[in-house]
């Protein structure tokens, strides 16, 4: 089993020394990187990651918040609302229509 994994931090450096770090194992996956909190959410929902890796001061949106918000829209879609756009079927992750951007449910 593979386990998928996003990197949040606003240091670029950072996210590459985690990303290499990460590299080596067979059973882990970076599947996504965020600079911000906001990206580090948006990310979450479109990659569905089992781990986020969260720094706690970035802009926007500090970790604290962020991981706030992303354990909202966890339980949002186990009791089967949607996060973005329109309803899901109960337990599936909402996305938006390519065209669009994702809009969050949760304003800061």
């Amino acid at each position: 089993m593979t386990v998928r994994v996003l990197i949040a931090d606003d240091h670029p450096l950072v996210r590459q020394g985690l990303q290499a770090a990460l590299a080596p194992l067979p059973e882990v996956e970076v599947v996504a990187e965020a600079a911000t909190g906001q990206e580090a959410i948006r990310e979450a929902v479109l990659h569905r990651p089992d781990v986020v890796v969260m720094d706690l001061q970035m802009p926007e949106l500090n970790g604290i918040d962020a991981t706030r918000e992303l354990a909202r829209a966890i339980m949002a879609v186990a009791a089967g609302e949607a996060i973005f756009g329109p309803p899901s079927p109960p337990g599936c992750w909402p996305t938006s229509p390519p065209h669009q951007p994702p809009r969050p449910r949760f304003p800061s």
